[in-house]
C-alpha cells in the first residue's frame, strides 16, 4: 500500500498554487505521512464514543491523518464574508481504503464488546 501511494503523490498533490514552495511543502507533507504516520505502530484510526441528549451513545471512527487534502479559499475583499471550504473527503484512495477499514474495525469492536459483556453477566448470574 506504501508504495502504491508514494507512486500516486503528482497524481494527488493539490493544485491550489504554480509556487514551487507550496506544491515542496504539500510533498513534504504527503511524503511525511506515507513514510512515517502510515507505518508507525500508532493507529491513524481513531475511535470517538459520545452520548447524545436523548442518551444514545455515538461510535464514530476519525482517520487521523487522511492523504486527501482540501482547500479554503477567501471569496472575496470583505473580511465579512465567508471564505469557500472544499474539504475533499475521501479524493484520494488510500483514504477510501481505510475509511473502509475503520468501519470494519469499529463494528467489529462493537460486537466483540457486546459478546464480551453478555458472557460477563452470565458468569456473574449463573451460580459457581
Amino acid at each position: 500500500m506504501q508504495a502504491d501511494i508514494l507512486g500516486e503523490i503528482d497524481e494527488f498533490i493539490p493544485n491550489a498554487s504554480s509556487d514551487a514552495g507550496v506544491i515542496a511543502g504539500y510533498k513534504a507533507i504527503y511524503n511525511t505521512t506515507a513514510n512515517n504516520i502510515l507505518t508507525s505502530p500508532v493507529g491513524v484510526i481513531e475511535l470517538l464514543l459520545g452520548m447524545d441528549v436523548d442518551g444514545a451513545i455515538r461510535i464514530t471512527a476519525a482517520l487521523q491523518h487522511p492523504f486527501s487534502n482540501g482547500q479554503i479559499y477567501i471569496n472575496s475583499s470583505n473580511p465579512m464574508d465567508y471564505p469557500i471550504i472544499n474539504p475533499n473527503y475521501l479524493t484520494h484512495p488510500a483514504g477510501t481504503f481505510l475509511a473502509c477499514c475503520q468501519r470494519s474495525a469499529s463494528r467489529t469492536d462493537i460486537s466483540h464488546r457486546r459478546r464480551d459483556s453478555a458472557r460477563g453477566s452470565q458468569a456473574r448470574a449463573s451460580p459457581g
